[in-house]
């Protein structure tokens, strides 16, 4: 739980989670005015800092725009793959459905007829016992 109490008309919180999941953000305004938030929230690369990289590796310019643009690309093929995989379990699971549903109509059709022939065993012998065929 992070709290900073904001005390200007024009203030700045940052947080970084290194941690994967839910995050919640919650304002309250103690003041007797109204106030106006204006919140961006940023993840992954665009919060990522690339000055101790610099430092360690001692980059030049256009070798930390590769190095930017190198992280940039194995995210979104990383996000491709989470996407391939999310569309193969949906596509699994709608194959799944449909075969229920496909057994499910075999089923009432079956029992359909089935019911059928009995009603109509069942009304013939009837009339038969009543005389009227």
């Amino acid at each position: 739980l992070h709290q900073k109490v904001l005390t200007h008309d024009v203030d700045t919180f940052s947080f970084t989670s290194h941690m994967v999941g839910h995050h919640e953000i919650c304002f309250k305004n103690l003041a007797n005015v109204p106030r106006r938030v204006h919140l961006e929230v940023q993840t992954d690369l665009a919060v990522k800092d690339y000055s101790e990289v610099v430092r360690a590796e001692h980059l030049r310019p256009l070798e930390l725009l590769f190095r930017r643009a190198e992280d940039k690309l194995s995210d979104i093929s990383a996000e491709m793959e989470k996407s391939r995989d999310r569309e193969a379990a949906l596509r699994d699971n709608s194959e799944a459905i449909a075969n229920r549903i496909q057994w499910f109509s075999i089923l009432s059709i079956s029992v359909l007829l089935a019911i059928s022939a009995w009603q109509m065993v069942y009304l013939k012998s009837f009339f038969r016992s009543k005389k009227l065929l």
